[in-house]
Order: structure tokens, then C-alpha cells, then sequence
């Protein structure tokens, strides 16, 4: 079976039985860690984020595995948990020599060497990304791919809110895609971009939500989600969502914002603004 495809997600799969059956003290410590979310892959494995930093991917052959990116790591980590060290980015680590104080520590270094511009007006959209799903449950998914057709699409978010399951992009309102123009259709770049996710829903609709319904089966089963419906609809629209981080309002920017939301009503674009 080809993978990344929707129909490679198993809700029976080893890795998922076995955290439901086991509930190893790692995985209770991802779980009630406030500041993590994770994310259930269509290929039956799971990722931990820090802020879009994925601090362990983790998948089952005969037992749990994990890998995480070695710049993650302070050389006290490296030596307590990774068993081999290798010349490669990605390093295997001990998922039973994991403790809090550890995630603590990984957490700070990604904080202070990957995260540019905490909480300023030019702050990552990873920041923006990963504190918008901390604050609201609503979210299920992020980083959303689907490679089959000859574009690779990728979307932010994915949501339930109201029984309706929503994607959507995620942009900072100093974003320049928000105006600039794709140089081939003449339009602006953010135009095509939801107009390409609109077609993409429209086309796979059933498939889609065959998919989140077996991944909020598995997100309940493995105790990261209290609620297991199915009874959700598929919202055709996508939703574009721009965080707002001007820390000062100014009469340029007053006028920025005014444009682009001018634009967006032109096209009929669905979108919000949010301050955070």
C-alpha cells in the first residue's frame, strides 16, 4: 500500500493498541505535558510538538522507538539518553530514561535556539502555531500533508469546532503572501493558495472525512482526547486564520490590514483576525 495516502491509517495498528494496552510512564508524561500537543500520522506513528518542534516521533516494530533531532539536546541528554550516537541529524533516545526534567530541558533549548521572536510582532509561525493549539482544544491536527496529486499540499490546522471539521491556514499579519501576487494566475498568493485547498476538500470530501474519523477514533483510544464522535460534518471551505501580533497601531498598518481584508472579502475568502 502506498504511504501517505488516507487509507494507510489503521486504528488497530501495534503502536496504538499497545499505548492504550501498556500506558508507559513516557507517554503519561507526553500526554499531561500542558505545553506539548500531538499528532496522530497517517502512516501509524505519532508525533510529539514542542511549538512545531517535534521532540519524538514515535513508532512500534517490536517495541516503542523514538527519534529527535540531536541539536535538541544538551550533551548531558545525548549521554543519558541516546544508546548510539551517529553521524545523522535524527538520534534514537530511550523513551524509559525519559523524565520531566528532561522534557523541561529539551523544551528550553528549542525555546532558546529555534523559536525566533517569541511573542513579538515578527514571531515564527511555528510559535503562533504551537500556541494557538495549546489554547484551544478544538484543534486535532496540524501539518496536514496529502502528496498524491503533482503539487504537495500542506495545510496548518485542522479543527473541530460546532461539529464541523475545518482546515485551516495559519498566517502572522506581517506575512508578505498576504499581498503579494502569484506571478502566473496575476492574483494574490494567498487567493490561490486557499482556492487550491477549496478544490483539494471538494475532491477528496469522503476520503477526508473517513480519515478524521478514524483519527479521532485513535486520538481517544490513546487518552489525548476525551471525546470520540463521528458525528461530524466536513466544512467545504477552508478558513484562512491571520494572528495579528502589531504591538503598536499605526496609520500605515491600520491601512495594511484594512487592504487585506478588503481583498479577502473580494474573493470570498473565509477569514479571521486574531490578536495574540
Amino acid at each position: 500500500m502506498q504511504t501517505g495516502t488516507f487509507n494507510t491509517l489503521n486504528t488497530k495498528a501495534n503502536i496504538f493498541e499497545q499505548l492504550t494496552f501498556q500506558k508507559p510512564i513516557w507517554w503519561r508524561l507526553f500526554v499531561k505535558d500542558p505545553d506539548l500537543y500531538i499528532n496522530i500520522r497517517k502512516d501509524n506513528y505519532i508525533n510529539a510538538y514542542y511549538y512545531g518542534c517535534s521532540i519524538a516521533k514515535i513508532t512500534f516494530g517490536r517495541e516503542f522507538k523514538a527519534i529527535i533531532h540531536k541539536e535538541y539536546l544538551t550533551y548531558h541528554l545525548i549521554e543519558k539518553l541516546c544508546p548510539s550516537i551517529t553521524k545523522q541529524p535524527y538520534q534514537s533516545i530511550a523513551l524509559d530514561k525519559l523524565g520531566i526534567n528532561d522534557l523541561r530541558q529539551i523544551k528550553n533549548t528549542i525555546k532558546d535556539r529555534f523559536i525566533e521572536k517569541i511573542e513579538s510582532e515578527y514571531s515564527a509561525e511555528k510559535w503562533m502555531q504551537g500556541k494557538i493549539i495549546q489554547e484551544n482544544k478544538e484543534y486535532i491536527d496540524s501539518e496536514f500533508q496529502f502528496n498524491k496529486d503533482k503539487k504537495n499540499l500542506r495545510v496548518d490546522l485542522i479543527k473541530i469546532k460546532d461539529s464541523k471539521l475545518t482546515f485551516v491556514e495559519l498566517k502572522g499579519i506581517t506575512d508578505n503572501r498576504l499581498l503579494s501576487k502569484d506571478n502566473l494566475k496575476n492574483i494574490p498568493e494567498i487567493v490561490e493558495q486557499m482556492n487550491r485547498y477549496s478544490s483539494f476538500i471538494k475532491k477528496y470530501s469522503t476520503e477526508i472525512k473517513n480519515y478524521y474519523q478514524k483519527l479521532l477514533e485513535v486520538r481517544h483510544n490513546i487518552g489525548i482526547q476525551e471525546f470520540n464522535t463521528a458525528n461530524f460534518e466536513l466544512n467545504m471551505i477552508p478558513e484562512l486564520l491571520i494572528v495579528d501580533t502589531y504591538k503598536k497601531e499605526t496609520d500605515k498598518r491600520k491601512l495594511r490590514v484594512d487592504i487585506i481584508e478588503q481583498m479577502l472579502r473580494n474573493n470570498n475568502i473565509q477569514y479571521e483576525l486574531q490578536k495574540i
